[in-house]
């Protein structure tokens, strides 16, 4: 995997490291308190890989083009051209190939498998608003299944209980998780002490919780109580 795949993906992707110029902005000041954090309590924080395209970026911090990435857009997707994501290169080079099609605006609702082995899939096409143009069922001979680790547990799941892909044992659905991206750290001496214990990052998740509460508890509220979180 180090040593033959990851590097392949590492060349395909165009992986790269945040640049220093970048990571001293603003718009990663959350790096910066987690960098320091790490290394108070004893740990070499290292920059990982990414897929962004580091000349998109620039642009947004310069006002040049449409914010996305720096504003915390990127677990919704960034429509402005900053992730160097799969549509531009895996999916875009398996449909120049010939031997692939990408059905977009799809949803898969179900798996199963006829008596010859086949499987089938039961899909839903969509428009940009959700709305449902039509159902079908395509066949294969193989499915690969790659809908994260809860979509593909959920349809492997419900494919088991209907009946529909019987061979399914009682291992599938334990054992599972997200891929790991939320990490928290807080230290508690005693529960009198919680409101000192509170580093910066759990107190800006908690502003931002605060700000979607509903809008009847009126903005004059929602500010005192983050007034409050921060002199506490």
């Amino acid at each position: 995997m180090r040593d033959t795949f990851y590097p392949r993906v590492k060349k395909m992707l165009d992986l790269s490291h945040l640049p220093d110029n970048l990571y001293k902005q603003s718009a990663w000041g959350h790096s910066r308190v987690w960098d320091k954090q790490a290394r108070a309590a004893g740990y070499t924080p290292e920059a990982i890989d990414g897929i962004w395209n580091w000349d998109v970026v620039r642009k947004e911090s310069r006002f040049w083009n449409r914010r996305s990435a720096t504003v915390g857009e990127s677990n919704h997707g960034n429509a402005n051209g900053a992730k160097f994501d799969v549509t531009q290169n895996y999916l875009k080079y398996a449909e120049e190939s010939g031997f692939t099609k990408v059905y977009s605006g799809t949803q898969v609702k179900g798996i199963s498998q006829d008596a010859n082995g086949i499987y089938l899939v039961e899909v839903e096409q969509m428009d940009p608003m959700g709305e449902i143009l039509d159902k079908y069922t395509s066949s294969c001979g193989r499915l690969f299944m790659a809908a994260g680790s809860i979509g593909t547990t959920e349809l492997l799941l419900r494919a088991r209980e209907r009946g529909d892909l019987p061979k399914l044992n009682e291992h599938v659905g334990e054992g599972w998780g997200t891929n790991g991206d939320a990490a928290l750290f807080v230290r508690l001496h005693h529960l009198g002490a919680l409101h000192r214990q509170l580093y910066p990052p759990v107190k800006f998740i908690m502003c931002l919780l605060i700000c979607r509460l509903p809008c009847k508890i009126g903005t004059p509220f929602k500010c005192l109580l983050i007034r409050k979180l921060f002199l506490i």
